[in-house]
């Protein structure tokens, strides 16, 4: 292992993903004229053209044939769901805060849980005890957190359906994209063919459904720092993303489960610093329950890696 290369993609990891964190709450929490940026469809179209386009660029630099399998129907249905699932991270922290809704997503236990009971049921090392007591720990932690806030339980209520429709979504993404040929899809075509479909669908959804766009434009034209808010957040997004692909195919699933813990707990502590949240008792107890949880996840997958037989 060259030490240099690992500290420094590990490093790049970090930084990307907390400067990107950094910039999406103050996207989301920023008050405009006392108004906030609450158009969650156009920041989708926002990210998925742009990662899209930064697809096409990696293809066209590595000689790789750009626009194959775009009809993969399990892809397809990965990224409708996909759309959903940050579709509605996004409108959780609308509803509550940024901070609640990156704990939430964090909290993948919940994840495994709702996973086992959809699509492995038959499959008995999906039931652990030690995740569904992990999950309850988390659930706690959550409303916790919650409760510690000064938000009605109808805005709680609602911004647990969102965290909970989030999570399912994140689970049917997960099932589609584990019956993907990999012999068939490169990491390049897999992740084109997916923003391609959910670029298609987030346009479906603010132009059709929610009629976002044209809102969203002339809210961009009276406040311009929207605009390099997101642009910052979707750059750093992109690069992070590569990175951490780089990492993994060089220092494999093992050294990635490190920085991934470092990353998520830095993450949270970034929007605790930066953004001033009002902590106090109760909101403290349930988000180190749910630190500890990650960083217990992070080790669960460390020792599953470390058990997996190496190729010879």
């Amino acid at each position: 292992m060259n030490i240099y290369v690992y500290l420094f993609s590990s490093a790049s990891i970090i930084l990307t993903f907390s400067i990107f964190s950094y910039y999406s709450e103050k996207l989301n929490s920023n008050l405009y004229d006392g108004k906030k940026f609450n158009y969650s469809s156009f920041i989708l179209v926002f990210n998925y053209a742009y990662l899209f386009l930064a697809t096409i660029v990696a293809k066209f630099i590595t000689k790789k044939k750009n626009f194959t399998n775009l009809l993969s129907k399990e892809l397809i249905v990965a990224s409708i769901f996909s759309v959903v699932s940050l579709e509605s991270a996004i409108n959780l922290g609308y509803t509550l805060n940024y901070l609640f809704a990156v704990l939430f997503r964090s909290s993948k236990f919940l994840s495994l849980v709702i996973s086992s009971l959809i699509f492995h049921r038959e499959k008995k090392e999906h039931h652990s005890s030690q995740n569904l007591g992990f999950a309850i720990c988390t659930t706690v932690g959550l409303v916790l957190f919650a409760s510690g806030g000064k938000d009605s339980g109808k805005s709680e209520l609602i911004g647990f359906f969102y965290g909970f429709l989030s999570l399912f979504a994140d689970c049917v993404v997960s099932h589609n994209q584990s019956k993907v040929d990999r012999n068939t899809f490169d990491f390049l075509t897999l992740m084109q063919v997916m923003n391609f479909w959910n670029l298609i669908t987030s346009i479906i959804l603010c132009f059709g459904i929610k009629g976002e766009f044209w809102p969203a434009i002339q809210f961009i034209q009276t406040h311009n720092s929207v605009l390099l808010n997101q642009f910052l957040s979707t750059t750093c997004f992109v690069i992070g993303s590569l990175f951490i692909f780089f990492h993994l195919n060089n220092f494999g699933p093992v050294n990635l489960a490190y920085v991934t813990s470092v990353r998520k707990v830095i993450t949270i502590f970034v929007s605790c610093i930066l953004f001033s949240h009002s902590m106090n008792t109760m909101k403290t107890s349930g988000m180190v329950i749910i630190i500890i949880c990650v960083i217990a996840d992070v080790f669960g997958n460390i020792k599953k890696a470390r058990a997996k037989p190496k190729v010879q």
